[in-house]
């Protein structure tokens, strides 16, 4: 794998670390985010909420993420995705007490968040990588998501346990937030390409 990660052009280099500390910094808090907005009031309502306020941001979303995309460049789509992501998680920090109250920009927000990096992902690796070289781009990628996301549940987990009340979710949200940064400071070092091609479902 070492030897094939060499192969790549730094471009691809600097695109495959900025995904490994964004799904890194993801796969942290994943699960404990829901495990944390129903903690919050004992019940499932929360969470509901959220969880129906994201899939309606994505819904009405995804596309104008795509126009956007393609007025501007999938790397930029990212970028934008980084930053709805961070801010999401700052909200959970500083109104931890009252985010009921703000629920629905919670899960506006993070649906929007899921929109933009993932409209720009997948257009992104089309255009940095060759048709000879993506199956190795993908299989490397893979492999270090694959780890990441192993490693930092139970990473979580441990210093969640570690913390009394709700202390060790705030730790993690920081930690989450950190990653997320990082995976933007990245993301500087990968030029955006506007896409040039026009699609059809013809």
């Amino acid at each position: 794998m070492l030897q094939i990660f060499k192969s790549f052009s730094a471009e691809l280099k600097f695109y495959l670390l900025m995904n490994t500390f964004f799904s890194f910094g993801g796969a942290l808090s994943g699960i404990f985010q829901s495990v944390f907005l129903w903690k919050l009031d004992k019940t499932y309502s929360l969470l509901a909420y959220f969880s129906l306020y994201w899939s309606v941001a994505i819904i009405f979303c995804f596309g104008i993420c795509a126009w956007i995309a393609r007025k501007t460049s999938p790397m930029i789509t990212m970028r934008l995705g980084f930053i709805c992501y961070l801010i999401t998680y700052l909200i959970m920090l500083l109104y931890h007490s009252t985010l009921n109250e703000h629920i629905l920009l919670l899960g506006f927000l993070n649906g929007l968040a899921m929109s933009l990096y993932y409209v720009g992902v997948h257009l992104a690796v089309l255009d940095l990588t060759t048709n000879e070289q993506r199956d190795k781009f993908l299989y490397v990628q893979g492999i270090l998501m694959t780890i990441g996301g192993g490693i930092a549940p139970l990473l979580s987990g441990i210093i969640i346990s570690q913390f009394n009340g709700m202390t060790g979710y705030y730790v993690i949200f920081t930690g989450t937030c950190v990653f997320f940064f990082i995976s933007f400071l990245t993301s500087l070092k990968v030029k955006g390409k506007p896409v040039s091609a026009k699609k059809s479902f013809s």
